[in-house]
């Protein structure tokens, strides 16, 4: 008698699920369950809708623009550089300028927080 009434319900319950996620409608169909399980299921239906936090750029700081300006019209060659920085997050960030070994004569910093530094064998601008 089990081994018939398994059968009987595959047959039934089969045919409904092989659409996919639709299910056909029953007329008069009706499905009682405890509020706590109602509770549940809003609940977990609404957590996908929630909106997302951004998520953290890939990077701190970026140097967006780099001119220079080579003079060679002294007796030694002189470079004159203008960089634009930006950043992405809170806090202080060291944005490599440039490298090699000139010697700095003067440095111009437009922002409040920030001043050229040398860092690792290279001028960096240290910005807040």
């Amino acid at each position: 008698m089990k081994t018939i009434l398994r059968a009987l319900i595959l047959s039934i319950v089969c045919p409904l699920l092989s659409n996919g996620d639709e299910l056909p409608p029953i007329p008069g169909a009706q499905v009682t369950i405890p509020y706590q399980e109602l509770k549940a299921l809003l609940n977990a239906s609404h957590q996908g809708a929630l909106p997302q936090p951004d998520p953290e750029p890939p990077l701190d700081a970026a140097l967006t623009i780099a001119r220079y300006l080579l003079d060679f019209s002294g007796p030694l060659p002189r470079l004159h550089a203008e960089f634009d920085v930006r950043t992405f997050t809170d806090g202080w960030h060291a944005v490599p300028l440039f490298g090699g070994d000139p010697r700095l004569e003067k440095s111009e910093v437009t922002a409040g927080d920030a001043s050229v530094i040398w860092q690792d064998q290279s001028y960096s601008l240290l910005a807040k």
